[in-house]
């Protein structure tokens, strides 16, 4: 069972409470179109948390990226 947190509570948890929910978080959503290191980084600097370079394995991120399709929708593109 998941357990949901307010934001704002999540200002207040321990550096390793912050780096454990968010490496879930990249590890749940690593595929996901709309969710890139970005916003990662984002989330990282608005809740006070190390930035994503600290904890993450980053080494294959570059290989992934997100792309505008015609039909205005954003695809999954894998880089070689």
């Amino acid at each position: 069972m998941m357990k949901k947190i307010a934001l704002e509570e999540f200002k207040y948890f321990s550096k390793d409470s912050k780096i454990k929910i968010l490496k879930k978080l990249w590890r749940d959503n690593f595929y996901e179109a709309d969710f890139d290191l970005a916003d990662m980084q984002d989330l990282c600097r608005k809740y006070r948390a190390p930035p994503p370079e600290e904890f993450l394995d980053l080494q294959y991120t570059q290989n992934y990226g997100k792309e505008q399709a015609k039909s205005g929708n954003f695809q999954l593109v894998f880089t070689f």
